[in-house]
Parts: C-alpha cells; structure tokens; sequence
C-alpha cells in the first residue's frame, strides 16, 4: 500500500525547518569567519618563499636578510625546535634583530615553551622526557607514528619602524645538538 502523501501544511513546516536550519548554519560560518578568520590569515608580508626552511644548529647559527625598506610593528614566526626536550620553560632559544634607519636595532627573544616548541613534542619518548611545555600547534604533519609540529609566534614590536633588514641567531647557550626550524617570517604592516 503506498504511503500516504504529507499534508501540505507538514510539508511547509519541513520545507520551513530546513531552511531555518540553513540559515543558522550560514550565520554560524559566517561568525566562525569573523572571529577566527584574522588570526587564520596574517596580513603580513613572507619573507621566505613557500616550502623553504632554515635551520639554525651549531654549523649554521645565524641567518640574515636585507628587506628593502618595510615598516612593521610586529613580527610573526613558524618555528620549531629539534632535539629541544631538556630545554626549560622560557629558555631563549633565539634572538632576533630588526634593524632600522636612524634608531637602534629593535631586539626580540623567541623562547621555548611560549614562542615556539619541539617538533617531536608527541613522540612518546620525547613527550616523556620533555621540561618545557609545548604552545598550541600552528600545523600538525604525520611524521611515521606521531604528529610533528610547528608553532607559529607573533611578537609584537616594542615600537613600530621601518627596518632594512632582519638578523636570527641561535643562542649559544643551547645543548649542542639543539636547532631552530624557521619555516616563514613575517612582517606585519
């Protein structure tokens, strides 16, 4: 026996539920945009192009790069740590430099545990063995039966100016084994 047809008034108050039901969803990513969407998206200007890195180690400790002219008053970094598990809390793990026309260089500290983390931080052993804490990733990648990581900095300048050039050096007081992953570099206009 066939199935009996809806009423029309069942079938306005479905039609009525489903479009409400869109309209909701359309206004909750349209908040969702609003609110996550400027700190998904950084206005500022990358300094390395996609799918290059640097590394810092005790080979290689410092990198450097002449800007033009660019004004910023803050600096955003994706950074990750490699063999970092005995670093405490707030250990400078680099400085970075601004320097500028007619000011003194603007100095920055990126620190383990609040600015940047280790890569391996989920790696059972490594999460067992680590002192610092790790930040919020930024991206997470499968790295064979964990996820590696990177964190993503924004420092805020202590004055706003316009620097030719940038400078990142590796603290020397790190472990030997201990590097800086730099995957992008930031200035925020």
């Amino acid at each position: 026996m066939p199935a009996a047809a809806a009423s029309p008034a069942v079938a306005g108050s479905t039609a009525l539920a489903r479009a409400s039901r869109i309209a909701a969803m359309v206004a909750g990513a349209a908040l969702f945009a609003a609110l996550i969407g400027p700190q998904l998206v950084s206005p500022g200007i990358a300094l390395l192009n996609g799918g290059d890195a640097v590394l810092l180690d005790r080979a290689h400790p410092s990198w450097s790069l002449d800007l033009g002219l660019w004004r910023s008053r803050a600096l955003v970094l994706q950074t990750s740590l490699i063999h970092a598990a005995d670093l405490d809390d707030g250990t400078p793990v680099a400085r970075v430099r601004l320097l500028g026309t007619g000011a003194p260089p603007v100095e920055l500290q990126l620190r383990a545990g609040d600015d940047t983390g280790e890569w391996a931080a989920r790696r059972p052993d490594v999460a067992a063995a680590a002192r610092a804490r790790v930040p919020r990733p930024w991206q997470a990648w499968v790295a064979g039966t964990f996820f590696g990581q990177r964190y993503r900095a924004r420092l805020p300048l202590p004055r706003a100016g316009s620097f030719v050039r940038i400078e990142i050096d590796l603290a020397a007081a790190l472990p030997p084994d201990t590097g800086l992953a730099i995957y992008q570099v930031e200035l925020e206009p």
